[in-house]
């Protein structure tokens, strides 16, 4: 099974709690082989790729 979560730049996730089946509780739940991808917003990709431009050019001039 995998389950993806999905935060906003800057927000970070604590703590996760799983409800199963008609139970009115929480479960407990344990998580193993966690990976995490950070990607990139396209607004962020934009800056990184202006910066890059901008650096390129600068070393052709020295």
């Amino acid at each position: 099974t995998s389950v993806t979560f999905i935060a906003q730049p800057g927000e970070e996730i604590w703590s996760i709690k799983f409800r199963g089946g008609q139970d009115p509780f929480y479960q407990s739940t344990f998580i193993d082989n966690i990976s995490m991808d950070v990607v990139p917003t396209p607004g962020g990709v934009g800056v990184l790729g202006v910066v890059c431009l901008v650096g390129a050019r600068r070393r052709r001039r020295s």
